[in-house]
C-alpha cells in the first residue's frame, strides 16, 4: 500500500526567487530543464526486437515522443492512451481545504479514478476538516501524492507558470481547484494535448491533458519570456489562443464539455438535466458575486449547500454524503 507523500522540494526542480525575476531567466530554465530530444518520431513500436522487449513495458506517456505530424483529430491509431492517468492540482498558501475544493478533488478521484492523483504544494502538510474527509475516503490515501513546490510561485500568475512546469514533468490532467470532473476522460487519453478553445477567443486552462512532450506546452511556457502582469489573463489563455490560431493541429479541441466557457446560470440558476453530458465543469466560485443574479455566499459553504435548489447541490450529491448537510 502506497503511503501518502510529501517531498521535499528537491523532488520537483524549481527556482526560489520572485516570479517576477524567474521569468525574466526562463529561457535558461527551460533550456536546461526540459531540453529532450526524441528518439521516436511516430509513436509507434520500436522497430528492433530486443529495443521492443526493453521498451515493452515502459508505457508512452513515460517515453520521449516527437509529435511532429500527430493527427490530433483521431488521436492514436490503435485507441491506446498516450497521457497518463494522472490528476493535478496546485495548492499554494493553504494548508486546509475549502468546502468546494474538497468535492472538486473528490469528484475528479471518483470519476476519473486516476492511477495518481498529485496535490502539488508550498505547505508541508494538509489538515483540517475537510482534509480529514479527503483522507478518509477509501483508496485515497493510496492514490494521493503530495508534491512540495516552492513558495515563489504562488499567486495567480505564479500557478500559471508552475502548472505548465508540473504537465511537462508528468503529463496528464490538470484541474483547476474549483473545476468539477463531472465523468471519467479516459477516450481524451489518445490524444497529444486537449484543451477547450474556440476559435477568436482565448484558449481556457482550467482543465487540460496533455502527454509531458506535447508541443503546445512548450510554446505556451516559451510565451512567459513575454510576461505580461498587467493583463491577467494574457499568457494564460490568450497568448496559447493567439499559437492555436495559427496552427490549431497542436491539440485536440473540446470547445463546450469541459465546461470551461462560462456556464454560471445552469450550474446556480437552474436544475440543469444535461450536466452529465459534460467532461467537467469550472465553478467559477471566485466569480459568483459578480454574477448578479446568483445569491450565494462567497465563498460557498457546506451549511449553504441545500438552502439552493440547482444544479451545484445534485454535483456535491454526486461525491459527497449529503446527510453530511442540514438545512
Amino acid at each position: 500500500m502506497r503511503n501518502v507523500f510529501l517531498f521535499s522540494a528537491r523532488t520537483l526542480v524549481m527556482v526560489s526567487v520572485l516570479i517576477i525575476v524567474q521569468l525574466g531567466l526562463l529561457s535558461v530554465f527551460l533550456e536546461k530543464t526540459f531540453e529532450c530530444v526524441s528518439s521516436n518520431r511516430t509513436i509507434k513500436s520500436l522497430s528492433s526486437e530486443t529495443e521492443e522487449r526493453a521498451a515493452g513495458d515502459i508505457p508512452d506517456w513515460d517515453k520521449t515522443l516527437n509529435f511532429t505530424g500527430f493527427n490530433n483529430e483521431t488521436g492514436t491509431a490503435d485507441g491506446h492512451y498516450i497521457i497518463p492517468n494522472y490528476v493535478h492540482f496546485l495548492k499554494f498558501q493553504y494548508a486546509t481545504f475549502n468546502f468546494i475544493h474538497m468535492i472538486c478533488v473528490l469528484a475528479a478521484f471518483k470519476h476519473q479514478r486516476p492511477e495518481k492523483l498529485f496535490i502539488h504544494t508550498d505547505v508541508p502538510e494538509f489538515y483540517g476538516k475537510y482534509w480529514e474527509v479527503l483522507i478518509n475516503t477509501p483508496g485515497f490515501k493510496e492514490e494521493v501524492f503530495g508534491q512540495l513546490l516552492n513558495p515563489a510561485w504562488a499567486g495567480f500568475h505564479g500557478g500559471d507558470v508552475a502548472r505548465l512546469i508540473v504537465m511537462r514533468k508528468y503529463g496528464g490532467i490538470y484541474v483547476d481547484n474549483d473545476s468539477y470532473l463531472i465523468r471519467n476522460m479516459d477516450d481524451l487519453r489518445r490524444y497529444e494535448m486537449v484543451v477547450a478553445y474556440i476559435p477568436g477567443k482565448p484558449m481556457m486552462n482550467q482543465v487540460v491533458l496533455a502527454h509531458k512532450d506535447a508541443r503546445l506546452l512548450k510554446e505556451w511556457q516559451d510565451g512567459y519570456k513575454d510576461y505580461r502582469s498587467d493583463a491577467w489573463y494574457y499568457n494564460a489563455g490568450q497568448q496559447p489562443g493567439r499559437v492555436l490560431r495559427e496552427r490549431p493541429y497542436l491539440v485536440h479541441t473540446v470547445p463546450d464539455l469541459l465546461g470551461t466557457y462560462d456556464i454560471r446560470k445552469l450550474i446556480y440558476l437552474e436544475r440543469w438535466r444535461y450536466w452529465r453530458t459534460y467532461y467537467s465543469c469550472h465553478l467559477m466560485v471566485r466569480w459568483v458575486r459578480k454574477y448578479r443574479y446568483i445569491r450565494y455566499p462567497n465563498p460557498i459553504e457546506e451549511k449553504d449547500v441545500l438552502k439552493y435548489d440547482n444544479t451545484l447541490v445534485d454535483m456535491i450529491q454526486d461525491v459527497y454524503d449529503i446527510r453530511r448537510l442540514k438545512r
